[in-house]
């Protein structure tokens, strides 16, 4: 039979073309891109599963090789979160506060959440739909790098006891804080679910979400299937950045467990518990597998300001 293969059609931009024309079955390109290889690696055309980029220090990066819809052509892409964390390493509005600053209620601004440290990290406060509700939500992606990192690491500390095997991070929020637990814990890598649907993405791979911040809109998330073979038989944690209704985790939850995925989730992490909704979704088995950083609460309008909602 004829090898399954690809060449280049170019110099710098990778476009490939399939040798022998006919209908490719990828074997899990996953562990291709754990390591940047050294430059004295023999990598001759045709390539199977991935192309021999170069970087500056001349060292070798392997891209995978993704099938387009034209069977007869495919790209060299790599998926910088799907990388192991050594690979892809190479505003200052929110600060963590000391244990003394006073925060009485009521607060106009911002919710002050203890630390499991005693400091203080300011939690925006956020006016719902309705006027006379909010929430304190902190946006990962929109606070201080050290902030991000410190949260992801008090995450790590909490998880550690668990021994999970696999971190998978939820998207979008929950990514960045995927990384820094994986990264504490001395794994390799973390797994990331996503919301963009890649053209070698299956819809028996992905689940219908929503949540509080756009409870009108449902979309849906996605597990890479060259990924599965990371996760099959493994003890796995869930990494989100919040916990509010529980429907997003819940979703994720029974997409890993299935008989398409088949691992064991052991628990599941957030830096912010947003009132207690999402108990009666849950259930006690989940509620009892669910850990946090910060308690979030749900608040109320009152004179000069917002307090803690009954």
């Amino acid at each position: 039979m004829a090898s399954q293969s690809y060449k280049a059609t170019g110099h710098n931009l990778v476009l490939l073309f399939f040798l022998f024309h006919q209908p490719l079955s990828f074997q899990p390109t996953t562990h291709y891109w754990q390591e940047i290889l050294p430059n004295d690696v023999p990598t001759p055309a045709p390539w199977k599963y991935g192309y021999p980029a170069r970087l500056p220090n001349s060292q070798i990066l392997i891209l995978p090789i993704r099938q387009t819809t034209n069977p007869s052509e495919a790209v060299a892409s790599l998926l910088t979160t799907h990388a192991a964390i050594d690979v892809t390493e190479a505003n200052d509005s929110l600060q963590i506060l000391p244990n003394d600053v006073p925060t009485p209620a009521p607060w106009k601004y911002g919710y002050p959440a203890r630390l499991p440290n005693s400091q203080i990290l300011i939690l925006p406060i956020r006016q719902t739909t309705n006027p006379s509700e909010a929430v304190a939500s902190l946006l990962t992606t929109h606070a201080a790098i050290d902030v991000t990192d410190k949260l992801g690491e008090f995450l790590a500390d909490i998880v550690r006891e668990y021994e999970p095997e696999v971190i998978v991070g939820l998207p979008t929020l929950g990514l960045t804080l995927a990384r820094t637990v994986a990264k504490s814990l001395s794994l390799k890598r973390y797994i990331p679910l996503g919301y963009s649907q890649k053209f070698w993405y299956t819809d028996a791979l992905s689940t219908e979400v929503s949540s509080v911040t756009s409870p009108n809109h449902l979309k849906k998330i996605y597990l890479d299937p060259n990924q599965v073979p990371l996760l099959r038989g493994k003890k796995v944690f869930i990494i989100d950045d919040a916990i509010s209704t529980g429907k997003t985790l819940m979703a994720a939850w029974k997409l890993l467990e299935s008989e398409q995925v088949g691992c064991e989730v052991i628990g599941a992490g957030v830096v912010m518990k947003q009132g207690d909704k999402w108990r009666d979704l849950l259930g006690m088995e989940m509620e009892d597998k669910l850990v946090w950083v910060v308690e979030s609460p749900l608040l109320k309008k009152v004179p000069g300001g917002w307090d803690i909602r009954d």
